[in-house]
């Protein structure tokens, strides 16, 4: 069986593993059908809790249990949150839930729409929001009912605790039933993608603002394995276009930037079923005032594990700043802690950290996000 996703344009594919390709970015005018195009192509293109997905600052929190200085511990925990892409699945979070029952959000009109693809029922819904916000949407849901493509329009609406501006195009594919699913990841993850993503969230509790970028996206893939390329049957890439970097503007108006392309794939263990995991990506720029002095992450190696392994057991990443180089390595011989190398001030500084929620590396999981209310 083979599960498809959408072929994607406007960014230059980027070599990042033997096993991984990122890049892509959705022409906003394309149809994004995901019976177009093989698992493998659009999964090559590319892309806690919500005040962190929202740029949280992470130095309300002092030290940790590794004994990591006040300033290494915010960095990196902001470094780690850019790099698996927690502000675009907060994005993913909204377009996901925006119209669920508790969200504030409700219909007030649906029409039929002639517009779709033959094979599709199209529908123009109108929807209220508790602030007076509209969003308008176009779904188009296939003949067992699955909502296949979204395009979605935000007004100045209110989702859970964000109010929400900007436009985005969310797709689904049925998600393969013979494949054991990774861990955490269930089918409302795995499900979805995001060919675009323009949105504007400002989180009402503290005022932070992020920006996505003009079509920012995040896709998930699947792959039929009698034909799966190097043995991959899933992928999943998250990435922001080039020129158009993701903002994330804090309660008092620090900002920072960054530009994402990092993907992950799952590999055949030899049987059908995922057996490998590897995760890498392109350099992550970072910029503003709001940044804590990042400047760059750096994929060193790739991140790998098996299938069982909770935490990745090697790869590195290089987190540099101002004053400041962090290197990150998995392979330290303890599949539940790494080891963060920090270089300041002249001085070389080694620490064994645990792996956990604050410090993860791979999570991209839009459904555990709170939106809050």
């Amino acid at each position: 069986m083979i599960l498809r996703t959408p072929r994607t344009f406007l960014f230059t594919a980027l070599l990042v593993a033997t096993t991984l390709s990122l890049g892509a970015c959705s022409d906003a005018d394309d149809d994004d059908d995901p019976g177009n195009d093989t698992g493998e192509e659009a999964g090559e293109e590319a892309g806690e809790e919500a005040g962190e997905e929202a740029g949280e600052e992470a130095g309300d929190e002092a030290g940790d249990e590794a004994g990591l200085p006040d300033e290494v511990a915010v960095r990196l925990e902001r470094a780690l949150s850019l790099y698996r892409g927690q502000p675009l699945a907060l994005a993913a979070a909204v377009l996901d839930r925006f119209d669920a029952p508790d969200s504030g959000v409700v219909e007030t009109s649906r029409v039929p729409d002639t517009s779709a693809l033959t094979s599709r029922t199209a529908e123009r819904v109108e929807y209220g929001c508790s602030n007076g916000g509209t969003v308008s949407s176009k779904d188009e849901t296939d003949a067992d009912g699955l909502l296949r493509q979204r395009d979605t329009t935000f007004s100045d609406c209110r989702v859970g605790a964000f109010v929400v501006t900007g436009d985005a195009r969310r797709g689904a594919n049925p998600v393969r039933d013979d494949l054991t699913l990774p861990a955490p990841y269930s089918v409302d993850d795995l499900m979805p993608f995001y060919p675009r993503m323009d949105l504007v969230l400002v989180d009402t509790r503290d005022g932070r603002r992020v920006a996505t970028g003009a079509d920012a996206q995040a896709f998930t893939s699947f792959a039929d394995p009698r034909e799966a390329r190097n043995d991959v049957l899933l992928r999943r890439n998250w990435a922001t276009r080039p020129g158009n970097p993701l903002s994330i503007t804090d309660g008092v108006g620090l900002i920072t930037t960054a530009s994402l392309g990092v993907g992950i794939s799952y590999a055949d263990d030899g049987t059908g079923q995922i057996g490998r995991v590897s995760q890498s990506g392109n350099d992550i720029v970072i910029g503003g005032d709001g940044a804590q002095g990042l400047r760059s992450i750096v994929t060193l190696q790739p991140f790998e594990r098996e299938i069982a392994d909770a935490h990745y057991v090697s790869g590195s990443l290089n987190i540099v700043g101002e004053g400041f180089d962090y290197t990150l390595d998995a392979a330290n011989g303890d599949p539940d802690t790494f080891q963060l190398t920090v270089e300041a001030d002249g001085v070389t500084t080694s620490y064994t950290v645990p792996w956990s929620d604050r410090y993860a590396a791979e999570t991209f999981q839009p459904s555990a996000i709170d939106l809050g209310r």
